[in-house]
């Protein structure tokens, strides 16, 4: 039987089985977490925004089904969450899927003289493009909103009310959501209060050798 979770699943335990230590690399959770979103929430959002044009609808809902999957990521390992990133997507989204084959193109004929050149043509324009939307979108007043990180448990308390409302989408909204609220209120309350020690911190590193974590606390260092 086909189904996404399953294979999603599958796919970060088998990265996790080949090397552990990619559990603990942003790249990763970021990757994992935002493909959750869209698995679990892009359908419902699709028939809750269809008062969008076609044309940008798609783009939207990508967005905010793969922000609610990495949003507590980002804020607990930058402290900030971008809060322009829909208008980037919306902007430049249509034009990957098209920009990538083109590229494609461009390898497979670049030896023809007159079509590699144009696809190669095109391709720097589109490039061109998404960057330049990347420069105006960070030279907003406020392309992101800071400010301090989260906790470990406010991450976990925050996944338990995304997988409620997951549910609470697909039985009885109005009942889960508000319960899912409740929930996730009641750990932010709890569990809020159970962080590391003032100053602590731990930086995992990846090196061509094996893996390393330092953990400092103050003056001292541990590796």
């Amino acid at each position: 039987e086909n189904d996404s979770l399953t294979a999603l699943s599958f796919a970060a335990f088998s990265l996790c089985l080949v090397n552990p230590g990619v559990l603990f690399d942003i790249g990763f959770q970021l990757s994992v977490s935002s493909t959750l979103g869209i698995l679990l929430f892009a359908e419902g959002l699709s028939e809750r925004m269809r008062f969008l044009p076609r044309a940008v609808r798609g783009a939207a809902v990508s967005f905010v089904a793969a922000f609610l999957g990495f949003m507590p990521l980002t804020a607990y390992h930058f402290g900030a969450v971008s809060a322009v990133g829909i208008l980037a997507n919306v902007l430049v989204c249509p034009l990957l899927a098209p920009l990538l084959c083109i590229g494609f193109a461009a390898v497979a004929f670049g030896h023809v003289p007159i079509l590699g050149w144009a696809l190669f043509s095109l391709c720097d324009k589109g490039v061109l493009y998404v960057l330049k939307v990347a420069d105006l979108v960070a030279s907003l007043p406020v392309p992101a909103l800071t400010f301090g990180k989260f906790s470990t448990f406010t991450v976990l308390a925050y996944f338990l009310f995304l997988l409620s409302l997951y549910f609470g989408m697909r039985r009885k909204p109005r009942t889960i959501w508000c319960a899912s609220l409740a929930v996730f209120v009641s750990c932010l309350m709890l569990l809020g209060n159970f962080r590391a020690a003032s100053g602590t911190e731990i930086t995992f590193l990846s090196l061509p050798r094996g893996d390393a974590a330092v953990v400092t606390c103050g003056k001292a260092a541990l590796m």
